[in-house]
């Protein structure tokens, strides 16, 4: 054996996904990950991830090329709140970059690789979260569901 800890229990791994991608998800749970390796798109202006409850959406994760943003954002019955916009974006068309989202009691978590990038306060109960989709100009080339 080697080192001594938990260890790390994958729920579900999905390689070269065509987008959009769907992951049903069973919860969103204290400490849940969800990790992705993408690569945006040459040209492309915009890729999104969003956690979603069902209809509405826990976490709306919006780098923007055209913008040189990200947009982050949720949906109260269908309806999008208040956006956030960062001041930078820290995405280049053509790279490989691994996201990860991890939940924290009422906060997710997104980390760049391995770094921290933001964190995002959700109106929803994170365990009511059944699934994750990625859109626009990304290949994903692995998503890992952790528990």
């Amino acid at each position: 054996m080697i080192g001594s800890g938990a260890g790390i229990a994958f729920g579900s791994e999905f390689f070269n996904r065509e987008t959009p991608v769907h992951i049903p998800l069973d919860g969103f749970r204290n400490s849940r990950r969800v990790r992705l390796v993408v690569v945006p798109n040459h040209n492309g202006d915009r890729f999104a991830v969003d956690l979603r409850t069902g209809d509405d959406i826990a976490l709306h994760f919006n780098p923007r090329f055209n913008e040189g943003a990200i947009i982050t954002n949720h949906t109260v019955s269908e309806h999008w709140q208040h956006e956030g916009k960062s001041d930078s974006l820290p995405f280049e068309h053509g790279k490989a970059y691994t996201l990860e989202f991890v939940s924290a009691d009422t906060e997710i978590h997104v980390y760049l690789n391995g770094n921290s990038l933001l964190s995002y306060s959700t109106p929803y109960a994170l365990e009511d979260v059944r699934s994750l989709d990625v859109s626009g100009n990304v290949h994903v080339h692995s998503v890992h569901v952790i528990y």
